[in-house]
């Protein structure tokens, strides 16, 4: 018997993701197979399905009866056979006298028949939510969302269960690389893995509508002032460090743009590569000596009853008294 040389045994053991651990750690729990919660379902859709097929298909091609008296008259010929229902088709039949031919009764499938086998298909596609993908659901864009994102997480223990997998079998490549050097890259040295075989791996797709809430909470609690502008732009609206730092750097610029003392310093520098300094000097100067010329107070007015106040308003209202001529 030759010796392992890996150093331990590189197996992987994978599940489906639709079984759950049990009590006593038994590999059978997560060994769920995809179809074992709906094999009866599927095979009680088949047969009523079958069933359905057929009693349509006698429904749209009737069969006949052919209704006579022995005592009187047998019919000529084998009618059975040589009747013809394609379409247009022209059939001369002899029949004795007071024969009828008559079309048999229909048997359409009753309406609690398709009603059975839609509510069969409507609890598969619970167990196979992505079945529906393209059926309106619901009477607004938020339920279709929100529908979509109810099916979405039925699949999220099979997208843990193949990152897991991938996460091991990528570890015990690292522990092969480690233990023989020849299979190791010139680029990846021993040192470089130290043991180190834990690997993590995120499949998950992003949720619009939990990032839409989480980044409506972080703006309102950097609003509220309860977190810095970097923890919101980290922790809550998606960016990593990098990003936060450079949008952190343009808001800063955009502040310091924005004040008006700033913009005081570029205007006059502005004006003064236009040569308009000495218009510039006017202007200030007109402007100081307005700030400094005195203002006078408007008289208080000697009217302290609010009787008095109304009266002094209707002579405001009232025009001015012309003159008799």
């Amino acid at each position: 018997m030759d010796k392992n040389i890996y150093g331990f045994v590189p197996l992987v053991h994978a599940y489906s993701g639709f079984g759950e651990g049990s009590v006593d750690n038994d590999p059978a729990s997560l060994a769920y197979g995809r179809l074992r919660g709906v094999r009866d379902l599927l095979g009680e859709l088949t047969a009523i399905k079958t069933v359905l097929n057929t009693l349509i298909h006698k429904y749209a091609h009737k069969s006949l009866d052919l209704i006579y008296d022995p005592a009187i008259g047998t019919p000529t010929g084998d009618i059975g056979k040589d009747y013809s229902r394609e379409m247009n088709a022209f059939n001369k039949i002899g029949l004795p006298t007071g024969a009828t031919l008559t079309v048999a009764q229909d048997q359409l499938p009753d309406e609690q028949l398709f009603r059975h086998y839609f509510d069969i298909e409507a609890e598969i596609d619970q167990e196979d939510p992505l079945g529906r993908i393209g059926t309106a659901i619901g009477t607004s864009g938020r339920q279709q969302l929100d529908a979509k994102e109810s099916a979405l997480r039925r699949y999220d223990s099979i997208v843990e269960s193949a990152a897991h997998a991938f996460e091991v079998a990528f570890g015990n490549s690292l522990r092969i690389m480690e233990n023989l050097p020849k299979m190791r890259p010139e680029i990846l040295k021993k040192a470089d893995i130290g043991g180190m075989y834990v690997v993590s791996l995120e499949l998950k797709a992003d949720d619009p509508i939990d990032n839409d809430r989480k980044a409506s909470l972080g703006a309102s609690l950097y609003e509220k002032g309860q977190i810095d502008l970097h923890t919101n732009l980290t922790k809550y609206q998606g960016y990593d460090d990098a990003e936060a730092d450079d949008i952190e750097d343009n808001l800063l610029a955009e502040r310091v743009l924005s004040s008006e003392a700033v913009i005081a310093i570029l205007g006059k520098q502005v004006i003064e590569e236009a040569g308009m300094s000495d218009q510039l000097a006017a202007l200030e100067e007109e402007v100081r000596l307005a700030e400094a010329a005195p203002k006078t107070a408007s008289r208080p007015s000697e009217v302290q009853t609010k009787r008095g106040r109304e009266e002094l308003d209707n002579l405001n209202q009232r025009g001015i008294r012309q003159r008799p001529g």
